[in-house]
């Protein structure tokens, strides 16, 4: 009979690539809302990382409703949003707490010792399935947390721990699995999670024993196995973003079933079936080979460039005309994944030219400030309005985030009020000039929003700082029809090869992890990085960015003209 154990292995082979792809599947649909919720953390983190939490009036309240927009915002269902920390402040968004549980939370020594780990670690901790500890529900939840560090101070203020429902992991496993089929999940350490309601193996503790022997001796494999006795069709799965494991597992015997029923009843009428069938298969693809080589060309001219499909000449075979159909279809949902996906790189793009266009330095204000106080008691004259009003503009035009645009000249506006403050507070002592040279009108030139003022803030803060009075600065600008560009020139000390190369350098990091590179940089210590990135963000290779020295600094931006 060897013809039925080839059969038999054919179905088993195949068989193990469902159960294979099955189990990849479901630890995705897993590692996502695993991801889902690190995302949800490491978000809230972000948006609050420069409040003081601690000692704010408005600090929890701002939380608190930064977690609420959040759970309701995601399509993953999580049932808590919690913010705690090791002085005792708690709340929370989603499911009710109890205060009874709350407080013996806190006065646990499990929860002083989390707290602890917590303090030591940058990463996010992911807590198994556990029963909710905020509440007398009784819900088994999976939980990850997340240090809020300050980068003011770079402490720790609190922890931010997301919460799901065991059971959403749970649907995913039982969608999955069918009759004969069966499905596990476990802990790195080996520990059984949860089990299928159809599982076949009845001693759990052999099972998992024999189970952590397979993984160890195979890895992450699918293969037939030996398991407690049983032959079966095994596959294990890693969820990357944790460690656990998925186990598929599907019983030889069920699935053979039907095929040993056909060797004991009908082996010689089924042999007789499998011939005509293969003689039948083999005519009609003779037939269709027209419509099929017809179907494979139209196919092969299909790009991303030229996506259009024509399904005409394969309607002599329904077969054929509904794979074409469905091929038509898919094209089409290839063409709106990719358009979500540019949209979503968009967004993304967007949010961290926010971030960067958002810092600026406080120290500059405190300044002007003091010269506001200085004039008011020395001279108590009419500067003090001037002085006020372009504070109030400045602080207007900085302070607005609607409008991530802005025409040159409106930026060149606001370069101008910050040197007549500095011209206020050094008289004499500095000078600047600021030249447009425009072949068409510089209002409908739109550029990045505050990209001058910091290179500007910049040659204070460094290019002056060792170089004896008179300064001077001289800005000039050429707009056209394709193209602008703004020179910021100093009589300052200038930049050496070494301080040019870590500037780029400090640009490139930020554009490569964003995430992490926000950790290494300083409020107010942003100046030509800062400026530099959003240029890069905003208008890739086309950007221009140049640092050199002539008799002081000489920094030169721009970009194409309404890109």
């Amino acid at each position: 009979m060897p013809h039925i154990m080839y059969i038999e292995n054919i179905i088993l082979d195949r068989q193990l690539d469902q159960v294979q792809r099955m189990g990849e599947k479901t630890a995705e649909q897993i590692d996502t809302k695993i991801n889902n919720m690190n995302t949800a953390s490491l978000y809230v983190c972000a948006s609050v990382s420069n409040i003081d939490v601690v000692n704010s009036r408005n600090a929890l309240t701002y939380v608190s409703d930064l977690m609420m927009s959040l759970n309701v915002q995601n399509e993953t269902s999580f049932i808590r949003i919690s913010f705690y920390n090791k002085e005792g402040k708690y709340i929370c968004t989603g499911r009710s707490s109890s205060k009874k549980k709350v407080n013996e939370r806190f006065a646990s020594n499990e929860f002083k010792e989390l707290l602890s780990y917590m303090a030591s670690t940058r990463d996010y901790y992911l807590v198994g399935p556990h029963k909710d500890p905020w509440s007398e529900s009784g819900l088994t939840t999976v939980s990850v947390l997340r240090n809020i560090t300050n980068l003011s101070t770079y402490q720790n203020v609190g922890v931010i721990e997301v919460e799901i429902k065991v059971s959403e992991f749970e649907k995913n496993m039982d969608s999955a699995v069918s009759e004969g089929i069966s499905c596990a999940l476990l802990s790195p350490g080996g520990e059984l999670y949860y089990t299928t309601r159809n599982f076949q193996f009845k001693d759990l503790q052999t099972f998992k024993k024999a189970v952590n022997g397979y993984i160890d001796e195979n890895g992450c494999a699918a293969k037939r196995a030996e398991l407690c006795g049983k032959s079966v069709l095994i596959s294990v799965s890693n969820i990357s973003s944790c460690g656990w494991h998925i186990v598929f597992i599907d019983s030889e015997d069920v699935l053979l079933g039907p095929l040993n029923t056909m060797k004991k009843y009908i082996f010689i009428p089924t042999a007789i079936i499998i011939v005509c069938a293969v003689a039948v298969i083999y005519m009609l693809s003779m037939q269709m080979s027209r419509s099929i080589h017809a179907l494979s060309c139209a196919v092969e001219g299909v790009t991303f460039d030229h996506s259009s499909f024509d399904p005409v000449g394969f309607s002599d075979s329904k077969e054929i005309m509904n794979l074409s159909d469905s091929f038509a279809r898919m094209l089409d949902k290839l063409r709106i994944s990719a358009a979500e996906l540019v949209q979503g790189e968009t967004r993304l793009i967007k949010a961290e030219m926010m971030v960067l266009q958002s810092q600026m330095d406080p120290h500059f204000l405190y300044n002007m400030f003091s010269v506001i106080d200085f004039y008011a008691y020395e001279h108590s004259v009419s500067e003090i309005c001037d002085i006020c009003r372009r504070m109030s503009t400045m602080l207007r035009y900085v302070t607005s985030y609607s409008e991530p645009l802005v025409s040159i000249s409106a930026e060149l506006d606001h370069a101008k009020d910050y040197l007549e403050l500095m011209k206020f507070r050094y008289e004499s002592d500095f000078m600047y000039t600021i030249s447009v040279h425009k072949s068409c009108t510089a209002e409908g030139c739109m550029v990045p929003k505050h990209i001058i003022q910091p290179i500007l803030e910049n040659c204070f803060k460094h290019g002056f700082k060792q170089k004896e009075v008179p300064w001077r600065i001289d800005i000039a600008a050429e707009v056209d029809e394709n193209a602008w560009s703004v020179e910021i020139r100093d009589n300052g000390t200038g930049f050496d090869e070494e301080r040019r190369a870590g500037i780029f350098s400090q640009v490139d990091n930020i554009l490569s992890s964003a995430r992490e590179s926000i950790y290494d940089l300083s409020i107010g210590g942003l100046g030509l990085v800062n400026t530099f990135a959003r240029l890069k963000l905003k208008y890739g290779d086309t950007a221009v960015m140049d640092i050199k020295t002539d008799g002081g600094s000489v920094v030169t931006i721009g970009g194409k003209s309404n890109a």
